[in-house]
Order: C-alpha cells, then sequence, then structure tokens
C-alpha cells in the first residue's frame, strides 16, 4: 500500500469525500464539546435525603460514562442540536443521602444498569455525599500566655 493511502488527514480520496459530502462534515463538527463536572448537594437535597445525578455515556462503547450537568442532561434528551445527541445518551438516578444509603443506592444502580450497563462504575462510592451528622468541635482550653523572660 502506498504510503500517501496511510495519512488518512491527507488522503486524496478522503479530501474528495469530504468536498462532496460537506452536509455530513459540518453536521458532525457543529457541536458543543459535553464537559463531566460533579454536583454537590444543596441544602433541600440534604433535607429531602436525595438528589439527582446526570451522565452519558458515548453510544459506541460501554464503559464511557461520565457525570454531567442538569443542563446538558436536558438538553441531549430533549434532542437540542446543540449536543450530538446521536453521539451520546444521557440517564439519571436518584442518589441517596441519608438513610440506609449504600442499600438506596445500590438499587438505584442495579435499576439504571437494566438500559445502562456498567453504570457502577460511574459510581463506586455508594456513601458519596452522605449527609453525616455534624460534630461539635471538642473544647479547647482558652490560650494563656505564659510570661517570659524579655530581652
Amino acid at each position: 500500500m502506498p504510503k500517501h493511502y496511510l495519512n488518512l488527514k491527507n488522503n486524496q480520496f478522503n479530501h474528495s469525500y469530504s468536498k462532496l459530502r460537506m452536509d455530513i462534515f459540518h453536521k458532525v463538527g457543529g457541536f458543543m464539546d459535553i464537559t463531566s463536572s460533579k454536583p454537590q448537594p444543596t441544602k433541600k437535597n440534604h433535607t429531602q435525603g436525595y438528589m439527582w445525578r446526570y451522565f452519558c455515556v458515548k453510544n459506541n462503547t460501554i464503559n464511557s460514562y461520565f457525570e454531567i450537568d442538569e443542563d446538558i442532561y436536558k438538553s441531549l434528551s430533549s434532542k437540542k442540536p446543540e449536543y450530538n445527541h446521536t453521539l451520546y445518551t444521557a440517564g439519571k438516578l436518584k442518589w441517596a443521602l441519608k438513610g440506609d444509603i449504600k442499600k438506596a443506592n445500590t438499587n438505584s444502580l442495579i435499576q439504571s444498569s437494566r438500559t445502562f450497563p456498567n453504570i457502577h462504575l460511574l459510581f463506586p462510592k455508594l456513601n458519596e455525599f452522605h449527609n453525616k451528622p455534624l460534630t461539635p468541635p471538642s473544647v479547647i482550653p482558652p490560650y494563656e500566655e505564659t510570661p517570659t523572660d524579655s530581652f
């Protein structure tokens, strides 16, 4: 095989095809990048005892999951043109923050795994964001200055 065929970017056939199919070329290149994000539960979430966690998976893989924010989730789910909804599928799951959180979050992951195999790889820490009660600070005796010799 000639050496110039190995370089797809400069390949004359690739260049010709791209020129003929500009509609596909522009469609693929016109999307915003999906950025991963990690939500932090709010006071309201802690009061409710749960929060929603949003994620997406690249459709041509089985393990390429990443967490996203609610806005990107809504955009992908409603198939708005800003993100490539043909390449990514969005999902969400209810994440427990209090009670028997390990059991609740395991059940949520099992339920989601019916549609999203291997989703548990994205959320390995089942007690993440657990609402631990605040402990009062330990009593620290007041600072007393000890006399020192002056120079």
